[in-house]
């Protein structure tokens, strides 16, 4: 499983060969920012990233007025991704940048905070990065429950009662919660001494080696009854030949 332990411990009556890796990154080391992003980002205090990857709506541009009112409500500058609706395409305020694909590992390690949907990459993107999160949720969430149990979630909202002024309400309290900061902090140090992918390849190699020595053995066992029966089919062939030498009667001479 492809999960922290610091976020969901592997229950104890797991069998032995199931493991909790820790999160699997994509880190793309040679991305480098656009000039005009890099600038934003270096232009003014920390902006709330607004993310909510391949969730589509039905009015981008409703949700786009939402969030642009509860950023001026709240006095924050703020990063809207496109993603698969095509959020923020209209004229922005100067305090607001809308972009298309950032790698969020390079993003949200410059965020104040990030508000998303509660995508399970998302999810561990953000909590590498240390930063709080604000979940727009759409239903029941598993991952918003853990996620406000180990205190690095301001606010979960839902989706179908989402407003600028519940917004708003959320991102003032989630920027003024040093708590909510602090624990987002002290779990990322946590994931980021784990190597979810080389853990996982490890397993795997593991496995594969058992594996092989199973095969092996199996092999061995069925190379020895191969060679086993053929020598007991040997065998009675002779036992057969000299039957038939015994039983053959001596020619008598005259």
């Amino acid at each position: 499983y492809a999960v922290s332990r610091h976020v969901f411990p592997a229950p104890v009556d797991w069998p032995s060969h199931h493991h909790m890796t820790g999160y699997f990154f994509l880190d793309e080391e040679e991305w480098e920012p656009d000039k005009e992003l890099a600038e934003f980002i270096s232009g003014g205090d920390p902006p709330v990233v607004f993310t909510f990857g391949s969730t589509t709506y039905q009015s981008p541009e409703t949700l786009t007025e939402i969030i642009l009112d509860a950023v001026k409500r709240v006095g924050c500058r703020a990063i809207i991704q496109h993603g698969w609706s095509g959020l923020a395409t209209r004229r922005l305020p100067p305090d607001v940048m809308a972009v298309g694909y950032v790698p969020h590992n390079w993003l949200f390690q410059r965020a104040r905070c990030v508000v998303h949907h509660g995508g399970a990459g998302t999810v561990a993107a953000s909590y590498r990065a240390g930063v709080p999160s604000i979940f727009i949720t759409h239903g029941p969430s598993f991952r918003a429950e853990l996620a406000r149990e180990l205190g690095c979630v301001g606010a979960v909202v839902s989706y179908w009662e989402l407003s600028a002024e519940s917004l708003a309400s959320a991102l003032a309290a989630t920027l003024s919660n040093p708590a909510c900061r602090e624990a987002a902090r002290l779990l990322a140090d946590k994931i980021r001494t784990e190597r979810g992918v080389e853990n996982a390849c490890l397993q795997i190699e593991k496995l594969v080696g058992v594996v092989d020595c199973e095969d092996g053995v199996r092999l061995a066992q069925d190379r020895r009854v191969l060679i086993e029966d053929r020598q007991e089919r040997i065998a009675r062939r002779r036992s057969y030949q000299r039957q038939r030498r015994l039983r053959k009667p001596s020619k008598q001479t005259c």
